[in-house]
């Protein structure tokens, strides 16, 4: 892998490379990268993979390699204390609901020893504190050199360090939050950006690149946006020299109308297709809302011109917020799709690009070599999906290789396909998958993730499971912050139910996960508004959307739930599926030709007898993945 890096590196070309668990891939990446002299940007998915590299990795090489390494990890603004937001929450009378005013003394007293303001570094500062938000700041509430706060501002130090060291590592958020920055038109003409110049990028758990960009090349306008920027203006107004009455109006004024334009709107669950006609019942609101903000800009454009950055970001944000509000009633370009997330405090409004391989040709491919790296990146042995997802084509613009994991996996993990299960979405399979989760437990001693492709499942599933009076601790997603519970989790290994984020991303070595238990093929949702839209996309150009698109991805997805097992060459257990459509239907195939070749099993006594010999393979009743009987279609 080192030399395949290397090799992109110097020929500035672009690399894919799925690495296998256990093969040294951030090494495979990072040798090459410090020696080529060029200024690289390492992206990863998490921040968690950012401070393991930065804080782990990097240091180990740079003893091994007996030479300083010149690298600096880079975070979103949202990770930096600003000191301005700071002075002004405390300034208030009062605190807003929900922030204590005992986690906001244990903020600065941290701030009296970091040398960073990283929220990672603040250990005892709760996950879900709601203060947090309030003393950080955004690119549209950042007032830059005007800032009384400037000297000290922990996000420009953070960026200059950034800028003069030759390795940065920063996440797929903020990596593709600038390319849409400096990519974007207003964003060539005033030469903006977040990240300095760099030479080539290197993007660890890949696999996610094509959700990110949708998210980043795509718009959005929240209830909570607007309501943050009228109480913004209503705060500005008590400091605006002069016009402070008026700003304060406005404010109140946007507040309202905001919170009308948005209670009109048809109301929805979850995500759902935003169609033209369901903007017209609130065409009257939608135009008060539009008016609000063109008086916010007006207001602010006076005090902008004294010299006032503040005021000035304010005019910005009402102007951009104006013509957000405009995307969404005109609805004009047809390559993107129009929906609505209502979550519990907010409701937001997107737009999202169908088919993002276009936009990443443009603008990412055809600037800087680009390096592609992940455990999941093939479905069935090819990584063809991965490449057109992403703008690449199989040739000279692009070499591909498949490092298989050194695990043996014959050996270290059996896949157990239970027979007679009722079918994913009757009543009665809920209650089953946790039947065979207790059965299988048993086995195990516990030491058990379930994991869930809905959350209307991971309840299901848990409340049967908590009536079954088990004798091994029962965790849930969402009783505790994920990291917290992951720890809980080690400590008193048990059985854990949880959903999409620990699919991915969750590393639980040694005896403490013995046992992978996946409630269904991981499907998208089909009345999803992005998936729904991209359906259609394939549809009317004559390509299968069932095998172009959703079939591989939930084949990735699925194969990042099964990565969740081994982690080590010590470590052996179980992945069971509870889904019968892998041996029923005839792309059971394409799925268990994803997965690592490993014995599978239908019967329980013979997954126990293999258990209880120590995993050899060629137990009785053990079928390799690759030759799976399937049948019907």
């Amino acid at each position: 892998m080192a030399e395949a890096v290397a090799r992109a590196l110097r020929e500035e070309r672009h690399l894919v490379v799925e690495a296998g668990t256990g093969t040294g891939k951030t090494l495979g990446y990072l040798v090459p990268a410090l020696l080529s002299g060029r200024r690289i940007l390492v992206s990863t998915a998490t921040r968690a993979l950012q401070e393991q590299i930065a804080r782990h990795d990097l240091p180990r090489l740079a003893h091994a390699l007996d030479r300083p390494v010149d690298a600096a990890l880079l975070k979103g603004r949202s990770n930096y204390v600003c000191d301005l937001r700071l002075m002004r929450l405390k300034a208030q009378p009062a605190l807003a609901g929900g922030i204590e005013e005992a986690a906001l003394h244990r903020v600065e007293r941290w701030l009296g020893v970091t040398e960073t303001g990283d929220r990672a570094e603040c250990h005892d500062l709760p996950e879900a504190w709601p203060g947090w938000q309030e003393i950080v700041s955004t690119s549209e509430t950042c007032i830059g050199s005007a800032c009384e706060a400037h000297a000290r501002c922990f996000v420009m130090k953070a960026r200059a360090r950034a800028e003069a060291a030759q390795i940065v590592i920063v996440n797929h958020h903020l990596f593709f939050a600038d390319l849409a920055l400096r990519t974007s038109a207003a964003g060539v003409l005033a030469g903006a950006a977040i990240l300095a110049p760099y030479e080539a990028v290197i993007f660890d758990e890949a696999h996610t690149v094509e959700d990110l960009a949708t998210h980043f090349f795509g718009h959005r306008l929240s209830s909570r946006s607007l309501e943050g920027l009228a109480r913004d203006a209503q705060r500005f107004s008590e400091r605006c020299p002069g016009g402070g009455r008026g700003l304060a109006r406005a404010g109140e004024r946007l507040l309202g109308r905001a919170q009308r334009f948005f209670e009109a709107l048809p109301v929805g669950t979850g995500r759902w297709r935003l169609e033209p006609e369901a903007l017209a019942a609130a065409g009257q609101d939608h135009e008060a809302v539009a008016e609000a903000l063109s008086v916010l800009a007006d207001l602010c454009a006076p005090v902008a011109e004294m010299g006032n950055e503040e005021a000035a970001a304010l005019g910005r944000r009402a102007l951009l917020a104006r013509e957000a509000l405009a995307l969404f009633t005109l609805q004009p370009d047809p390559g993107l799709v129009y929906w609505a997330e209502r979550r519990p405090r907010s409701l937001s409004l997107h737009a999202s690009p169908i088919d993002v391989a276009e936009i990443l040709r443009e603008r990412l491919l055809a600037d800087v070599p680009c390096v592609f790296t992940s455990a999941t990146l093939s479905v069935a042995g090819r990584l063809d999906y991965f490449l057109g997802r992403i703008g690449l084509d199989p040739g000279s613009e692009v070499e591909t290789r498949i490092l298989d994991s050194p695990f043996d996996f014959s050996a270290q993990a059996a896949l157990y396909l239970p027979e007679d299960l009722p079918p994913p979405g009757s009543g009665s399979h809920a209650r089953a998958v946790a039947e065979e989760t207790r059965e299988l437990a048993e086995l195990t001693l516990g030491r058990a993730f379930v994991l869930c492709t809905s959350l209307r499942n991971m309840a299901a599933i848990h409340r049967h499971l908590a009536s079954a009076s088990l004798p091994w601790p029962l965790y849930v997603q969402g009783e505790a912050p994920k990291a917290v519970l992951l720890d809980r989790f080690r400590a008193v290994p048990g059985i854990l139910v949880a959903t999409q984020s620990f699919w991915e991303g969750v590393d639980v070595p040694g005896d403490a996960l013995s046992l992978v238990v996946i409630d269904k093929l991981p499907f998208q949702a089909p009345d999803d508004p992005v998936v729904a839209a991209r359906i259609e996309y394939l549809g009317a150009r004559g390509v299968s959307p069932f095998s172009a698109y959703q079939l591989p991805r939930a084949a990735l997805a699925l194969k990042q739930g099964f990565g969740r097992l081994i982690r080590s060459r010590r470590d052996r257990g179980i992945v069971t599926v509870c889904d019968a459509r892998l041996r029923t239907r005839s792309y059971g195939r394409y799925f268990l030709e994803t997965l690592p070749p490993c014995p599978s099993f239908h019967s329980r006594d013979a997954l126990r007898t293999w258990w209880q010999g120590g995993g050899a393979s060629t137990r009785l009743g053990a079928d390799r993945c690759s030759s799976m009987p399937h049948n019907g279609s």
